[in-house]
């Protein structure tokens, strides 16, 4: 841990007591300042998701194994929603779909994750297959879709539903991007040892 100190002129101490910014102590404030700051710079916005996502990988990794426990009764890596009533698939979608993270259904009553989040995902996804090359695809689809859920809900989830909205969202669309990355990390590999 690195210790930063600041020496402020009276008005720019008076400034900062007078700002609304959580915090007990000024030490508090200031570094809710600069993640405030940080959060909204282009240049170290990796450096910044990476420190906000070591604040939560704990929950994350609990919800994922959730996850996985979910499908040890089964066989199938697809199987889990197949087995939920459609009063629960229903509700499931309607929490997703109240937090923007899908949209609404069309008339033939099917619904995709919103451009945003998808894009969020593909990202996080990405940036978790390079940070964490041991961990297997479908685990890191499910923990960007854990950590994206539980960030647009604005953490107001329980566990159960962020293991239940992650599994369907993976089974809809996201296992299919593990698949597809799956398929070129063995590409990869073939073709450093016969190219």
């Amino acid at each position: 841990m690195k210790v930063v100190t600041v020496t402020f002129s009276d008005e720019q101490y008076n400034i900062l007591k007078k700002m609304r910014i959580t915090g007990d102590t000024d030490e508090d404030k200031l570094k809710n300042i600069f993640l405030e700051y940080a959060s909204m710079r282009r240049d170290v916005q990796i450096e910044y998701e990476f420190y906000k996502r070591k604040l939560v990988w704990d929950k994350v990794m609990r919800i994922l194994e959730m996850v996985w426990e979910s499908y040890e009764d089964g066989e199938d890596i697809e199987d889990v929603v197949a087995r939920w009533s459609i009063e629960k698939i229903e509700a499931i979608e309607h929490i997703l779909r109240e937090y923007q993270i899908v949209t609404p259904p069309d008339k033939n009553w099917t619904y995709l994750p919103t451009h945003k989040f998808r894009i969020c995902w593909k990202r996080l996804f990405n940036q978790l297959i390079h940070e964490y090359p041991e961990m297997y695809e479908y685990s890191a689809a499910c923990a960007a879709t854990i950590y994206l859920v539980d960030e647009y809900s604005m953490e107001s989830l329980s566990d159960e539903e962020l293991r239940d909205g992650t599994i369907l969202l993976c089974e809809g669309w996201f296992f299919a991007m593990a698949e597809c990355a799956v398929t070129a990390r063995k590409f990869m590999k073939t073709q450093r040892l016969y190219g």
